[in-house]
């Protein structure tokens, strides 16, 4: 349901990135521990637009970057994404 909700709600955003209801900053403090490739997709055309995406790395005082211990959407901001690094993204 959470993800339903973040998804449905970056599609209205990217839906009005071009018009007055533009919003250029979204604080995201919700994570998952896995990568969901649609998800991505849409933060991608967020960012792509001209968006910042401010996103929480969860509460654990753990290595956020250890495979393991990952926490998205925060880290498709991570240097460790490589080539799939999404630019924008604050952690």
């Amino acid at each position: 349901m959470l993800k339903t909700t973040v998804s449905r709600a970056l599609d209205w955003v990217n839906l009005n990135m071009n018009n007055s209801e533009r919003i250029p900053i979204i604080s995201l403090s919700v994570s998952w521990n896995y990568d969901d490739p649609d998800l991505k997709s849409k933060i991608q055309d967020y960012i792509d637009a001209g968006g910042l995406l401010i996103c929480s790395t969860g509460n654990d005082p753990v290595n956020n970057d250890e495979e393991s211990n990952r926490i998205y959407p925060g880290f498709y901001g991570s240097e460790l994404a490589g080539t799939n690094r999404i630019y924008n993204i604050i952690t």
